[in-house]
């Protein structure tokens, strides 16, 4: 856990994810967020926690806890890699 302040923010903690059988590393994914937010806001004693994603694209998400509905919602700019249809017979 580190602490940085960049301008309206501080960064409560950085992470890396790698993947190698896809790619070398992620630029920014939200789902290990989704494990990492509640993990350091319980550490660090609060409800809002700003993470780093350090990598080349990098990227910040904000985790913002919603314990009493069980939920992690998580907040930062996405950039869509991937579009399709989902076809389904019922």
């Amino acid at each position: 856990v580190r602490k940085e302040t960049s301008g309206d923010f501080s960064i409560d903690f950085c992470s890396k994810y790698f993947q190698p059988k896809l790619r070398n590393e992620d630029p920014a994914s939200g789902w290990p967020h989704c494990a990492l937010g509640p993990y350091f806001a319980r550490r660090l004693g609060k409800q809002r926690v700003m993470g780093l994603q350090s990598s080349e694209r990098g990227g910040l998400v904000e985790c913002v806890l919603k314990e009493n509905e069980q939920k992690v919602c998580i907040i930062g700019a996405a950039v869509t890699t991937l579009a399709g249809k989902t076809l389904m017979r019922v």
